[in-house]
């Protein structure tokens, strides 16, 4: 009986052992399906930061100052500027473009800033533009311009005064003609005198 006795001891104290480990083994899968979740960090993740809604939006104060009057519009569109006659003999290889539009920085993209128009006679052959553009700035930005041209070669029987100057491949006659300032710029215009039709043309309409 003394044998049966330490072997029912020696097996009831194995079986609280197992149980032992087997609760401290649920414990641990019960820590890592469900890890601790902090506090601070949870309320830190659903505060907004105060530095972001204090700094003002750049493209909503940024307002761009005018550089100068709008003018006056002429009241005229490029059909009534120049006529299929005047571009046919400008060049019978050329065509009137209704959907020209000047590049930025050009003198049409200043008269069209002035509220003037600017108009693109295309090279059926080549796809080269020539540009004739009017336009009627206020008084002070007339003479502005006017000053600004007369760094170029003077040139006689156009309007109150017209200078020619070239830059790169484009030669540009300007004109002034009472309040009106009209150009025309290609590089077809080698010299004032490949321009001086069509200015001709677009002095003889605005008058």
């Amino acid at each position: 009986m003394a044998f049966t006795a330490r072997g029912t001891a020696a097996r009831t104290t194995a079986i609280a052992a197992i149980g032992a480990l087997a609760m401290l083994g649920l414990a641990g899968c019960k820590d890592t399906a469900h890890p601790a979740t902090s506090p601070s960090a949870s309320t830190s993740s659903s505060t907004p930061s105060s530095s972001a809604s204090a700094t003002p939006d750049a493209t909503q104060s940024a307002t761009p100052a005018p550089t100068h009057a709008p003018g006056t519009p002429i009241g005229l569109d490029c059909n009534g500027l120049l006529s299929p006659q005047d571009v046919y003999d400008f060049n019978p290889n050329t065509t009137l473009q209704p959907a020209y539009k000047p590049k930025s920085g050009s003198d049409g993209s200043a008269a069209l800033s002035f509220n003037g128009i600017s108009c693109g006679l295309v090279n059926n052959s080549s796809g080269a533009i020539t540009s004739v553009s009017v336009a009627h700035p206020a008084a002070s930005d007339l003479a502005a311009l006017k000053s600004a041209a007369a760094k170029g070669t003077a040139v006689s029987g156009l309007g109150d005064a017209a200078f020619f100057s070239t830059s790169g491949q484009t030669g540009q006659l300007q004109v002034f003609t009472g309040p009106f300032w009209i150009t025309a710029s290609s590089v077809f215009f080698g010299t004032a005198d490949d321009a001086r039709q069509l200015a001709g043309d677009a002095i003889a309409a605005v008058k």
